[in-house]
């Protein structure tokens, strides 16, 4: 019995650690993909209006700079949106970080969050610096 609990436990923890790996690729193709969509973009992009960001406090973002950034689809036509957020501290960018809302339908809403691991001990200021519509 002990062996067969034991041997439950391992494949639920290797199915979780899959599940992170996972998660951690898709999130990290996203961002790719929003840089790759920004490299293009002149300026700040078609969507800026369309973008706004509250930084959060640490204490409910387990002690990093985190921001939550709300995408509103203003068109008639589902969209996707490749973000540039920036950390600053004192008018410096310290960080930067890219997300990418795919298939967002019309009039509707995302609401990713930004963080930064960078400067934990700082209160860091988030931007969005470009967005783009695509």
């Amino acid at each position: 019995m002990l062996e067969s609990v034991s041997a439950a436990a391992a494949s639920a923890s290797a199915a979780a650690a899959s599940f992170e790996a996972s998660v951690s690729a898709q999130i990290a193709a996203g961002r790719a993909e929003a840089q790759a969509a920004l490299a293009k973009v002149e300026g700040a992009g078609n969507a800026t209006s369309d973008v706004t960001i509250t930084g959060l406090p640490k204490a409910q973002a387990a002690g990093f700079n985190a921001a939550l950034v709300t995408v509103v689809n203003s068109t008639r036509d589902t969209a996707s949106y490749a973000i540039k957020v920036e950390f600053l501290d004192g008018g410096s960018v310290v960080d930067t970080t890219f997300l990418n809302v795919k298939d967002l339908a019309a009039g509707a809403t995302a609401a990713p969050t930004a963080f930064s691991p960078l400067d934990r001990d700082k209160a860091l200021v988030p931007r969005v610096a470009q967005a783009q519509r695509y």
